[in-house]
């Protein structure tokens, strides 16, 4: 799934919107589990202010009706929370699939639902939190896919994937960062990119954890075609980010790719399309020229025209997508 939208054009329009990740995992032993940090995620900490505008009868009736189903308009009502109805429409998904695969595309098509629900948002504060419905489908399904692996998966299996969890959980806020810059930047409409951005990792990551646990059970599972725009780490093997490689666009609509190369130097440029998953890469300079090639087992930045720090010839490997 491609970033819904530029940043550029997010704050011309403000049509576009996603989802906000309101939960994380954290480790418990040997496994990993979820829980909730409403209180610090941007969008619950904008939902504070005098911006949202809450029903307090919706909310009382949300919270004493505990058979609430998905047969609801939430635009009459954006800032009320719809969490306990989107999780339980996602996991009737989950209970009636036939498939992983049948699953997932079940779940994709809640989201984008919700994503054309949250269009309806016309305050800067309602969408907001419209913008974190989304999301809050692709996290459950997180979850609850995680917790399946937790199960079937043999020991070795499990413990990679562990692994890898880990590292994606505790790089997300950096990597989101580095695609939409820190919050004192963008003012009011900062919940709105965070959760845009957020939405897409999520999904990216469910992609990644429905394969596996569609291996693990011995099914078939079709990988999407991966987005253009979409960031890619280098961990080094460790659980540190090294180098990241953002693949964008400019608030002008314009293609462009920011490196940041451990211990070398910050590289903007331009790029076209040759096809295939590959990237013709020149840098602002035009001292710098590349190949990048992408895809969900990572990217590779091949240097073509170096100079006198990046020299020809280079390959710059991003074990980890975003």
């Amino acid at each position: 799934m491609k970033r819904k939208v530029l940043i550029g054009a997010l704050m011309i329009t403000m049509l576009s919107l996603a989802g906000c990740n309101d939960e994380i995992f954290e480790e418990t032993g040997s496994g990993v589990s979820s829980e909730s940090i409403e209180e610090t995620a941007p969008d619950k900490q904008e939902a504070d202010t005098d911006e949202q505008a809450t029903s307090e009868d919706t909310q009382a009736d949300l919270s004493e009706n505990d058979n609430s189903t998905s047969d609801f308009d939430p635009t009459k009502d954006f800032g009320a929370d719809y969490t306990a109805d989107i999780e339980k429409e996602v996991e009737a998904a989950i209970s009636s699939a036939s498939s992983i695969q049948d699953e997932f595309d079940k779940v994709v098509k809640i989201a984008a639902k919700y994503d054309e629900y949250a269009q309806e948002a016309m305050g800067q504060a309602d969408m907001n939190m419209a913008s974190a419905w989304s999301v809050k489908v692709y996290d459950y399904e997180l979850n609850s896919l995680w917790g399946r692996i937790d199960k079937s998966a043999d020991a070795a299996t499990k413990e990679s994937l562990l692994s890898a969890q880990r590292n994606w959980n505790s790089m997300k806020e950096d990597v989101i960062i580095s695609e939409i810059g820190p919050r004192e930047e963008s003012g009011t409409i900062y919940p709105l990119l965070y959760n845009n951005c957020m939405g897409s990792l999520t999904y990216n990551r469910d992609v990644i954890l429905a394969s596996e646990l569609a291996k693990i059970k011995g099914e078939s599972f079709t990988m999407p075609e991966r987005a253009l725009y979409n960031t890619y780490v280098d961990t080094q093997g460790t659980s540190d980010i090294y180098s990241t490689m953002v693949i964008t666009q400019s608030m002008e609509g314009d293609d462009i790719v920011k490196l940041a190369l451990y211990r070398e130097k910050d590289i903007e440029g331009s790029f076209t399309k040759k096809g295939n998953g590959e990237l013709e890469f020149t840098d602002d300079t035009g001292s710098i020229k590349g190949i990048i090639k992408y895809g969900w087992d990572g990217a590779i930045f091949e240097v073509t025209q170096g100079d006198d720090i990046i020299a020809t010839g280079e390959k710059h490997v991003f074990d980890m997508v975003f």
